[in-house]
């Protein structure tokens, strides 16, 4: 056996030769077989005393029978991971199945790939690590509100990228295909359930595959890597439900969004002021920034500066209402106050009345909290009482709730409810 790749053993570049196949019985070549495994013990360099020992018949990469005298082979980048010592070898087998010895072996210290293509011109630019939870008709396909997790991938170059021997090693564990190509300008969509999130977002976007069935992106922060090969970082982002990270992607219906790809570097990537919260906008450039009361009221023609409890249309619904309703602070707005109803619903073994209780609030804010309240008499009121029946996002990026009693209603049941909007 010899070492034919380039200089260094780069992880990329594992490439050997076999001498020609030669049988003392004049017997035929029938296979062939590569091997390359870990060893680590005192005679490899940086072992620390007392380590356990790792030996050469643990957990090789093996080529498997190969049928066709080929002289030359090339272990994958997956095959090794960078700054280990591996062993290479080779052996023959002739027509009557004798294997030959294995090779000498050719021992050596894997060093990294040149990778700096990729890290110039690969970006991270959304992830949906904690999606809005699933709808009762989402629920009743079986899925959660994990199933609508994904990562955005955006190649920033000029250039097509072929993504072989790419994968997420943190956070999801994702393998690119083979072939694989990522165009210029473009992006790649990694789900974590392809039909629930066709469902959502809509079919005929560029999604390159689901990850491993059993992973989810944590609610509360972790660690994202691609990597090149066996754990070569390319990309690293350690994102935080707290802030400094934008909060309102946990949960609240928006994603994490880079903010200007094509200006951030491989360095400053997984700062957190290099984020925002958007609206989700998987496979296109990122979403608008999520709203806030200032923003909103900007842009209704009442300034930056305007107060949270004027009431300018005299409508009897204040600033901060007339938001968080998503309605017209200048024009009598009351027909957008919450509504509740007598509404029969066949939750059980046959159709009840149940009251209701609906209105259409932001789904692109960051600084509001809902909650609905019962009372049934005015004076205590309770949360947690009310069950959310329906919800509906809308095509402006609101959303429709619906609110139920808890049980059905009869002669001598007095329900009260009310919405309660703290901003």
């Amino acid at each position: 056996i010899t070492y034919i790749g380039g200089e260094n053993y780069r992880v990329d570049d594992l490439k050997f030769s076999s001498s020609s196949y030669r049988s003392q019985s004049n017997s035929r070549f029938a296979a062939m077989e590569w091997r390359l495994a870990e060893v680590y013990n005192p005679t490899v360099e940086g072992y620390i005393e007392k380590d356990p020992y790792i030996y050469e018949i643990e957990n090789p990469a093996e080529s498997g029978q190969l049928e066709r005298f080929e002289a030359t082979y090339q272990f994958l980048p997956t095959d090794a991971r960078v700054d280990r010592t591996y062993r290479a070898r080779v052996r023959h087998k002739d027509q009557s199945g004798r294997w030959s010895n294995w090779s000498d072996p050719i021992q050596f210290k894997v060093s990294s790939p040149d990778t700096s293509t990729y890290a110039e011109s690969l970006r991270i630019t959304e992830v949906n690590y904690h999606p809005i939870g699933a709808t009762q008709s989402e629920q009743e396909k079986g899925w959660t509100a994990s199933d609508f997790e994904y990562i955005e991938l955006q190649n920033i170059s000029d250039t097509d990228l072929e993504l072989t021997n790419l994968r997420f090693t943190k956070g999801i564990d994702y393998d690119f295909e083979s072939g694989s190509i990522i165009k210029a300008g473009e992006y790649l969509l990694i789900v974590r359930n392809r039909l629930a999130f066709e469902s959502r977002y809509g079919a005929g976007l560029p999604i390159a595959g689901e990850w491993e069935d059993n992973d989810k992106l944590d609610n509360a922060g972790e660690n994202i890597k691609l990597s090149f090969g066996a754990g070569t970082p390319i990309i690293e982002v350690t994102y935080d439900d707290k802030e400094p990270w934008p909060i309102s992607a946990d949960g609240d219906g928006f994603t994490l969004n880079l903010n200007d790809p094509k200006n951030v570097s491989q360095e400053n990537h997984g700062e957190a002021n290099n984020w925002y919260s958007g609206i989700a906008s998987p496979g296109s450039e990122g979403g608008d920034a999520a709203l806030t009361f200032s923003t909103w009221a900007t842009g209704n023609g009442l300034g930056p500066g305007a107060s949270k409890t004027d009431d300018p249309d005299s409508d009897g619904i204040i600033n901060l209402m007339e938001y968080a309703l998503n309605s017209n602070p200048t024009l009598s707005s009351r027909e957008d106050l919450p509504k509740i109803e007598i509404q029969t619903l066949d939750l059980e073994d046959q159709p009840k009345d149940y009251i209701t209780f609906s209105f259409t609030r932001q789904g692109q804010s960051t600084d509001l909290v809902y909650s609905v309240e019962v009372s049934e008499d005015l004076k205590e009121w309770k949360k947690n009482i009310a069950v959310l029946e329906a919800k509906t996002i809308n095509a402006d990026g609101t959303i429709k709730e619906m609110w139920r009693s808890s049980m059905a209603i009869d002669t001598e049941n007095r329900w009260f409810f009310r919405l309660v909007v703290k901003g």
